[in-house]
């Protein structure tokens, strides 16, 4: 019923593949958050990180769904997907079926995490963010300085792809019915190294698009 909520405050969850011996391989598992009401998210962070993962391994994602009510992700919330050392991060999907969709103050982002490697040398590292899609079935408002983001990293050949529909390193903004609203926040998608960035999507066919202050941004990094 509408009285099943989830509630999370100054928490945090996570699932983590070790890479420990500098060799590891392995997905991490699902983070899986489901209500017919609100889910409310304050001040928290929900992470998945994976070591090189293989297109054929499951890689850790992220999916929250409110079957019937409202989906705040509030305060200083982190909700991230990492690849390290080479892999592809999994996909973060958000999702009110009946209701709104509320993001403040927070982050959002896919990341493959380069930091080790040199950018110049694409045989070093390879690796994909996943895709990120935020759909709303009324409005979808994301404001207060929050931030959704997917960066790769020497983005795999063509025809590969970190996602089922090839949308890896993309970001996905939909409310289906409402009204997007966004207010001095930002989107964006990078890659360094080889490789095109993920496509920015935003898209409300039987509402309004308003941006204030926003910023939304798609970067190629590439040098040679």
């Amino acid at each position: 019923n509408a009285n099943n909520r989830i509630t999370l405050r100054n928490s945090s969850i996570s699932s983590n593949a070790s890479n420990d011996f500098g060799d590891g391989e392995g997905g991490a598992g699902v983070i899986r958050l489901l209500a017919m009401g609100d889910i409310r998210i304050a001040n928290g962070s929900i992470n998945a990180e994976s070591v090189r993962t293989a297109e054929t391994v499951n890689r850790g994602r992220i999916a929250i769904n409110s079957q019937t009510g409202i989906l705040r992700i509030l305060r200083e919330t982190e909700l991230s997907t990492q690849a390290d050392t080479s892999g592809f991060a999994g996909a973060i999907t958000l999702r009110a079926r009946q209701g709104s969709i509320r993001i403040s103050d927070s982050d959002i982002n896919s990341n493959f995490d380069a930091n080790d490697f040199d950018i110049n040398d694409s045989s070093d590292a390879d690796g994909g963010a996943g895709k990120i899609d935020i759909v709303s079935q009324d409005s979808l408002r994301i404001i207060n300085d929050s931030s959704i983001s997917a960066r790769s990293f020497s983005v795999v050949e063509e025809g590969s792809s970190n996602d089922e529909d090839d949308a890896s390193g993309s970001i996905f903004l939909r409310s289906i019915t409402g009204n997007i609203f966004i207010d001095d926040s930002r989107a964006s998608t990078t890659t360094e190294g080889s490789g095109s960035a993920g496509e920015i999507s935003v898209k409300a066919p039987q509402g309004l698009l308003q941006l204030i202050g926003e910023e939304r941004t798609s970067d190629d990094n590439t040098e040679g």
